[in-house]
């Protein structure tokens, strides 16, 4: 693309060196420094799953903020139609392994609900959502029409 790649920081590895604390960052936290700053996992959720206190290989995870992540950590991607039909993906996670998820809309409706509504009780709101009939409405919030 023509693209100069020297306008790029160089890729590094989870557990990488990436350099020390900016001055202004130590004088905000109090920190003496130098405090060094290490390269964690490709995303804030392969740091999180690489914390999982799982028991053995065989575990899924759900990572819920924003927007909700299910999936697996396996040694290699899935590749097949089956799993891009069902909206699957192959993330990169720590160590060489790959993240295979799907997105969930996880609680960004929510958050919207609430902006839009300007910030109402959420105890109250979620007390009437809870006492209110199940399924008696169904938004899909991944309907692109």
């Amino acid at each position: 693309l023509g693209i100069d790649l020297g306008l790029f920081a160089p890729l590094r590895l989870p557990g990488d060196p990436a350099g020390v604390l900016r001055p202004e960052v130590l004088e905000e936290t109090g920190l003496n420094g130098p405090v060094p700053v290490t390269a964690v996992a490709s995303h804030d959720t392969a740091s999180a799953v690489a914390a999982v206190p799982a028991d053995g290989e065989r575990f899924a995870y759900i990572c819920t903020g924003t927007w909700s992540l299910a999936g697996l950590e396996l040694d290699a991607p899935v590749l097949t139609e089956e799993s891009r039909a069902a909206n699957f993906t192959n993330e990169l996670g720590l160590d060489g392994t790959v993240r295979h998820l799907r997105n969930i809309m996880g609680l960004w409706l929510l958050q919207e609900c609430l902006r839009a509504w300007g910030e109402p009780d959420l105890g109250a709101l979620l007390r009437e959502a809870a006492g209110a009939p199940a399924l008696r409405s169904v938004v899909n919030a991944g309907d692109t029409a």
